[in-house]
């Protein structure tokens, strides 16, 4: 199962630029139109954006860090190492360019030299408000390395300097899927409505996803529910519902709702990838892998699209569909993870079956 926010996205955290950052006060418009356009995923016109940010202020480092968060996920690594650079040229001892460059370095799977900074960080700053961020960051080096118990351990350090609620859910989502079940329940019952503030809404998808990952899913639909009663068909709280609905035996509600949520948002990838999903358990196989192969328009890294692809060509069958299958199975395991998505579930079957 995937939402929108998933662990992944923690990898951004704490990584966008704040208006009390940047020195300039008039190219903040400019960069929150680039940080709207990146999480629209238009990576050039975010870049466009941000250097003409660049050229409006030449000394703000403002400009700098956004151009190096766009390059990072374009994989221009190297053009994002000088923009992190020039961030400290302008801000010395700036602690977001150095999150921004170990995040970078460890997406680049330079895992060494990320350390390095993290390190430097820690070594430098006794102060626990900032150290904070730190341990999260170094947290989500190890998670990139499917280092899961220490990414963990790191978490709950970060969470107990500074409590978060994007940390807190990726530390229940840690203990449910390595059978830590009271311990998942102790921190479900922490989700804090009050610390939630404007984004209260999305508080309420949290606690939902949490909810479905321990197959409690009326629970769950009582909290998209909650959502979306705040922010009416937020894509979230739809999708979120949609999957409550299908692991709950409603597939034709659960098409419904994802259905929906497609309608609204025709360019999310997670609406269509899931709505292929649902598709799948309805056997309508063709249909799910059109849904699905358009999600990889949106989004060509998406593990979970290629896993389901895999899916479709393994119950479709066939040696041609298994050697299909296989292919995605292993695309999903080249850009998925190990804990949170066993996307080797089948791919022993597909092998073995492959072989007759």
């Amino acid at each position: 199962m995937k939402l929108i926010t998933t662990i992944a996205i923690l990898f951004c955290l704490g990584l966008t630029v704040r208006a009390q950052e940047n020195p300039n006060q008039q190219i903040l418009p400019a960069l929150r139109r680039s940080s709207d356009a990146f999480r629209d995923k238009k990576y050039y016109r975010a870049l466009t954006i941000a250097d003409s940010a660049i050229e409006q202020c030449p000394h703000c480092y403002g400009g700098y860090l956004q151009r190096g968060y766009v390059l990072v996920e374009m994989d221009e690594f190297t053009m994002a190492y000088k923009a992190f650079d020039s961030v400290y040229k302008f801000c010395n001892g700036c602690a977001s360019a150095s999150l921004a460059m170990a995040s970078a370095k460890s997406k680049n799977k330079k895992f060494g030299e990320a350390y390095e900074i993290i390190q430097d960080m820690l070594n430098k700053d006794s102060t626990s408000a900032k150290a904070a961020p730190t341990y999260n960051m170094r947290a989500q080096i190890k998670m990139r390395q499917q280092l899961w118990n220490d990414a963990y351990l790191d978490n709950l350090k970060s969470y107990q300097l500074s409590p978060n609620q994007k940390i807190l859910k990726s530390i229940t989502l840690h203990e449910i899927h390595t059978n830590q079940n009271e311990k998942a329940e102790a921190h479900l019952a922490q989700f804090n409505i009050a610390a939630a503030g404007t984004g209260a809404y999305e508080f309420y998808n949290d606690k939902g996803q949490v909810l479905c990952e321990m197959k409690r899913y009326e629970e769950a639909l009582t909290e998209f529910q909650k959502s979306r009663n705040l922010k009416a068909d937020n894509v979230q709280a739809l999708i979120g519902s949609g999957l409550a609905k299908l692991y709950s035996n409603k597939p034709q509600d659960a098409l419904v709702e994802m259905e929906r949520a497609v309608m609204l948002y025709p360019n999310n990838q997670y609406a269509l990838n899931n709505l292929g999903f649902i598709k799948i358990h309805l056997e309508r196989y063709a249909d799910a892998l059109k849904d699905i192969e358009n999600s990889l328009l949106l989004d060509a890294k998406m593990p979970e699209a290629y896993n389901n692809i895999g899916y479709i060509y393994y119950k479709i069958g066939g040696a041609d569909n298994y050697k299909k299958a296989l292919d995605n199975y292993d695309k999903a395991i080249a850009l998925g993870d190990s804990i949170y998505k066993p996307f080797w579930k089948y791919r022993n079957e597909v092998s073995g079956d492959n072989k007759r």
